[in-house]
């Protein structure tokens, strides 16, 4: 995954790596920080190239993939802002869809136990 500099912080992390396409932004999936619990994640993301993003949402047997902003493309060199709500039991990942770029990703873990 190139020189990724991934920071873990109580429930924050921080990424920003040359990725490949199709390739996971974070080394290890990212999960609510209390176990068995439901949790909201903010996400913020800045890519070079315009590019559609996903959430790749696994229990560890399972994976779900669904893209972000409707599956339209993100702006390039534009920071972005998505919630996404992660049950209880399930992690994710992100990637992207076009060329491999510099990404810069901050993810915070909002609440837990959310309502879903």
């Amino acid at each position: 995954m190139g020189a990724e500099q991934a920071v873990q912080k109580a429930s924050r992390w921080e990424s920003s790596a040359t990725v490949a396409i199709n390739t996971n932004w974070f080394v290890n999936n990212l999960q609510p920080a209390r176990r068995g619990m439901s949790a909201k994640f903010t996400v913020q993301m800045l890519v070079p190239t315009s590019t559609v993003v996903e959430f790749d949402i696994t229990d560890g047997t399972v994976n779900k993939t669904g893209t972000v902003n409707d599956g339209v493309a993100l702006v390039a060199d534009t920071w972005q802002q998505f919630d996404v709500i992660i049950p209880a039991g399930y992690s994710f990942n992100i990637q992207h869809a076009t060329t491999t770029q510099n990404v810069a990703c901050h993810v915070f873990e909002s609440s837990g136990n959310a309502d879903i």
